[in-house]
């Protein structure tokens, strides 16, 4: 069981929790299918416990990062404005995730850390002026991908 849960999760108290609580979830609804030959699949159990987990973790992570990104509302916008500007942002947030490594790292040290093109550069250790063609490619990926986004 803990092998199973191991090779699913990151970390080995979340695998814990897994056996722990197919156990416990087993135990709970049939104690006498523990002892029983032939009883339940505990590996499989413990597996999909794991991912009933990673879900829950990932549906929190969500929910936190796009609290961390919301931006409070202006005074002189009305609560479809706020929407539509929340809307926008969540897009470019997701289109900016599809671009590749170079072009979307470049894109957040500058427009998210802001940092300046020689910042950038020693910190990728690049040339000011590759910096500055990246960020010129990847500002145009960005807009077309945006512009193709219904």
């Amino acid at each position: 069981m803990l092998r199973s849960a191991r090779a699913l999760l990151p970390s080995e108290d979340l695998a814990w929790d897994a056996v722990q609580e197919a156990l416990l979830g087993t135990w709970s609804r049939r104690p006498e299918a523990l002892a029983e030959e032939g009883g339940p699949d505990l590996s499989g159990l413990a597996f999909r416990r794991g991912l009933h987990l990673l879900r829950g973790r990932r549906r929190r992570l969500h929910h936190e990062t796009a609290r961390e990104h919301a931006l409070p509302p202006r005074e002189d916008e009305t609560p479809l404005e706020a929407l539509v500007r929340e809307e926008q942002r969540a897009a470019v947030r997701t289109t900016l995730a599809s671009l590749d490594e170079p072009h979307r790292r470049v894109l957040e040290l500058r427009y998210f850390e802001e940092a300046g093109y020689d910042e950038i550069a020693a910190g990728l250790a690049l040339a000011p002026g590759t910096v500055g063609s990246r960020l010129h490619r990847a500002r145009g990926a960005l807009r077309r991908r945006l512009e193709e986004t219904p």
